[in-house]
């Protein structure tokens, strides 16, 4: 046991105990406000905290370890891929953020929904939001035990169910008893040791290097590379390029504009996040490439094992391992926080509870989902297989009909719930029933807006369904 009490654990000890004690201050403190100040805090965060957490909920544990296993496979054509992460943040706001005035002070995205196209829609969105979201918890949790076992040296067997119970009790009842402020506490503790900890590990970074082989082609700049792809892979770059560059806006994107003073505030700080987000994604990439290409590495372990134990640096290596929990933590307790919010504020079940009642069922929820989320945690599946999986159940049911609407395009409810209802059943047909190999998210979200786009203009418009005595509600609008 002794082993373990050293400099480094000293560290990691103290993260803890810091998160122990802001959950319980936090509970008795915040233990009168309302939803509101629950899922959206004060509204007064600054543009580095606010730029912090949206970096922080990107660049998650799951991020750096599909980083660095992806390019370790993929080289130069999975970095163009994950470039179009960076798109996508810059995209929100040039074109999405100026039109979204009426997201400010929102509770969440479902409550917009309903709103503006009913109760059904409303639901639909809270559901679907819950399910994809609690992928990402799950992967962030086996993440945070993971590190827990590579720091300790610990066999990764029963061990890793342990660690994966600590972390993931730690991160339920800190977001639990604070939520969003507690979220964005841990999202600039992250943003300040993972910075650190990378510049120091590449800048002391000492493995020999193996000498050059054609397998290791794949890591050099070249286009080349993508004029000797075979139709499929070409395919499947494109289909990936899609996923990662089109605005999903997920619970939490919105929950993040919401919590934005105004919307100048939240422009800036999608900018400061798309080019932190460049950088990491250069170092993380580069880092693989050091990695993977060195023999002083076993070639059978993992990456994420093998940078744990690179740092020999006094301090270092503990500020290296709180970076990763903290960036699980930042991905996890916002996905809490978000979906026990969408639950106890928008579904239906909830909607009468006044705001305090509200605040005590989201913490009962924060619980509950998270200790739903551990099976996910435990299961063996490749990380970017449940990352595409679970964004699935949401990208190509939800995500158009909410980019048409924060773009002004004006639907009526009935159009919104049967484009909802066709793509849920694609949906369940291509993962399911067809099993199709590829992604579909990408290919989903282009169906979405085809049905969206003819419903609209070839059924309400032209009032097809008038024979069958129902008026089109564009008719009954105008």
């Amino acid at each position: 046991m002794l082993e373990f009490l050293n400099i480094e654990s000293g560290l990691l000890i103290i993260f803890f105990g810091y998160m122990f004690y802001m959950s319980f201050i936090s509970f008795w403190s915040d233990s009168a406000s309302g939803i509101n100040y629950y899922s959206l805090g004060n509204r007064t965060f600054s543009v580095f905290a606010l730029s912090s957490t949206i970096i922080a909920t990107w660049i998650s544990g799951s991020g750096l370890v599909l980083d660095l296993n992806e390019f370790k496979k993929d080289g130069f054509i999975y970095f163009i891929e994950s470039l179009g992460m960076c798109a996508n943040l810059a995209i929100v706001a040039w074109i999405f953020v100026p039109k979204m005035q009426n997201f400010l002070g929102k509770t969440s995205i479902a409550s917009f929904m309903d709103e503006k196209y009913g109760g059904i829609v409303g639901n639909i969105v809270c559901i679907l939001g819950v399910v994809t979201s609690m992928g990402g918890i799950g992967i962030q949790f086996k993440i945070m035990g993971e590190t827990l076992c590579y720091f300790f040296s610990l066999e990764t067997g029963q061990c890793l169910k342990w660690t994966i119970l600590f972390s993931s009790i730690c991160v339920i009842l800190y977001t639990s008893a604070g939520g969003i402020k507690n979220v964005v506490r841990t999202d600039i503790i992250q943003t300040i040791c993972f910075s650190i900890a990378l510049f120091v590990g590449i800048g002391c970074f000492n493995g020999s290097k193996i000498p050059d082989q054609e397998e290791y082609n794949i890591y050099k700049p070249s286009f080349e590379i993508f004029t000797n792809m075979s139709p499929e892979k070409l395919f499947s770059f494109f289909l990936m390029m899609g996923y990662f560059m089109i605005p999903g806006f997920k619970p939490h994107v919105i929950q993040r504009v919401s919590m934005a003073k105004n919307l100048e505030q939240a422009k800036k700080s999608y900018y400061m996040a798309s080019i932190a987000l460049v950088i990491v994604l250069i170092l993380s990439c580069y880092l693989s490439y050091l990695l993977s290409t060195t023999n002083s590495i076993a070639k059978n372990e993992p990456l994420l094992k093998s940078l744990v134990n690179l740092y020999d640096i006094p301090f270092v290596k503990g500020i290296f391992v709180i970076g990763i929990i903290s960036m699980c933590m930042s991905t996890a307790d916002s996905n809490l926080n978000i979906t026990a919010v969408l639950i106890a504020n928008d579904f239906f079940l909830f909607k009468k509870l006044s705001s305090l009642k509200k605040i005590k069922t989201a913490r009962l929820l924060t619980v509950f989902i998270g200790l739903l989320s551990i099976i996910y945690s435990i299961q063996e599946i490749e990380l970017l297989e449940i990352i595409l999986l679970s964004g699935t159940f949401y990208l190509p049911v939800v995500s158009v009909p909410i980019i048409l609407s924060i773009l002004g395009f004006k639907m009526s409810p009935r159009c919104c719930l049967v484009t909802m209802i066709a793509s849920i059943f694609f949906v369940m047909i291509s993962k399911f029933i067809i099993k199709v190999s590829f992604d579909i998210n990408f290919i989903g979200m282009i169906l979405n807006l085809l049905i969206l786009l003819s419903f609209h203009y070839i059924v309400e418009k032209w009032e097809l369904l008038r024979w069958f005595g129902i008026r089109s509600k564009l008719k009954e609008k105008s």
